[in-house]
């Protein structure tokens, strides 16, 4: 499909443009409803809308303005119950010597285990 002049009807846009073309009938620099003949008669094309774009703030400063505080709710504090814990030996170095020598019993066990199999 071709476009055509508005006013005079020539073809501005498709195969007819190309022939067209030969008397020199082109399309308008102004406004491309029309042809270039008639662009002196033709309304000046609209300007294209500018966009004006904002500038990126700081991100420290937008999170400051939407900062806001949350509401406060009163909370009832949990009942702690009082758990009874086996009473802890006041020497550690004692406990930690007594770990070990369990874990290394352990680990002779399984290798005599496995050397005897």
């Amino acid at each position: 499909m071709s476009t055509k002049c508005k006013k005079c009807k020539a073809p501005i846009t498709g195969f007819l443009a190309k022939i067209a073309g030969l008397a020199g009938v082109k399309q308008s620099t102004k406004n491309p409803d029309y042809c270039n003949k008639c662009e002196k008669d033709a309304p000046q094309a609209p300007a294209p809308a500018e966009v004006k774009k904002e500038e990126p703030k700081d991100l420290y400063e937008a999170a400051e303005e939407k900062k806001e505080e949350a509401p406060q709710v009163e909370t009832k504090e949990p009942v702690k119950e009082e758990t009874k814990e086996a009473p802890k030996p006041e020497n550690k170095e004692e406990d930690w010597a007594e770990e070990l020598r369990a874990k290394q019993e352990v680990v002779l066990d399984e290798k005599k285990s496995s050397d005897e199999s």
